[in-house]
């Protein structure tokens, strides 16, 4: 009986370990491209706005093919979750909204990123400091932030009735002189950051003259002749490295003649 008791006590720990992994994995897209070429792909997760020549943005199929699968206009907003770079260096975003027939890959030189945690980390990263430490227990309920001015915020039940409290690793000081402390992970929360002098203060109570504006304004489109299709440099490249062979063939050719005459002289 024990021995039972045991092997299921073992399954039910291995079935919680592995609906722990599973809630961190990353969600990857269902495309044959990126499938056959993961290993080269880099990991994306942020929303961008389309701004492409002509005031849209044209999906490939892949970044090896021409092939037309929709358009996008221009302020759309896309979630793109991983790139890939060609042999051209061109970067590609893979969009996936979960329909093949609007899915595809864009050119990431027509996509403007949206404000966001990884925006504000490069724009402060002079202010933000290492320090360690936890928020104080005996709150219920805090709001996790993006970043500190975003309106994104999630009201969050903790843990143990509160015991069991976030920590934090990185702190900024935001222009109220208010203290803000980064919680990396908790319990499935990623990288938020959290008003340690307020915590259970929503956005409108933090900034009720609204936040300090963070986001750059959207540059102006490329020009209309200036798109970018897969594989339309190496295409360009093409009659030019033609050209070159042909002249060393010339060449070669005509030295070859120039030795053949001096010898029988």
């Amino acid at each position: 009986m024990k021995k039972w008791m045991g092997m299921l006590v073992a399954f039910l720990c291995f079935m919680l370990c592995g609906i722990s992994v599973k809630a961190d994995l990353i969600w990857e897209p269902e495309d044959s491209f990126y499938s056959s070429h993961w290993e080269a792909c880099e990991h994306v997760d942020r929303v961008f706005i389309a701004n492409g020549p002509g005031g849209e943005v044209i999906l490939y199929e892949s970044p090896e093919s021409a092939k037309e699968i929709s358009r996008l206009e221009n302020g759309t907003e896309v979630y793109i979750s991983f790139s890939y770079t060609d042999s051209n260096g061109v970067v590609w975003g893979v969009y996936d909204n979960g329909d093949v027939r609007e899915s595809g890959w864009m050119p990431m030189e027509y996509m403007v990123v949206i404000y966001d945690e990884v925006s504000f980390a490069e724009e402060f990263a002079d202010a933000i400091k290492e320090e360690q430490g936890q928020l104080e227990q005996g709150y219920a309920q805090v709001y996790f932030y993006d970043f500190p001015g975003s309106e994104g915020a999630h009201l969050i039940t903790l843990h143990d009735d509160g015991a069991d409290v976030p920590e934090y690793r990185r702190i900024f000081v935001d222009e109220k002189g208010r203290r803000w402390g980064n919680v990396s992970y908790y319990y499935g929360t990623k990288n938020h950051w959290i008003c340690l002098d307020d915590p259970t203060a929503d956005f409108y109570e933090l900034w009720p003259e609204g936040a300090p504006q963070r986001a750059e304004e959207t540059p102006e489109p490329p020009a209309d002749d200036e798109w970018i299709v897969p594989g339309s440099v190496e295409e360009n490249k093409a009659p030019f490295v033609a050209l070159i062979v042909g002249g060393v063939v010339l060449v070669t050719a005509l030295l070859l003649g120039i030795l053949k005459k001096s010898m029988k002289k």
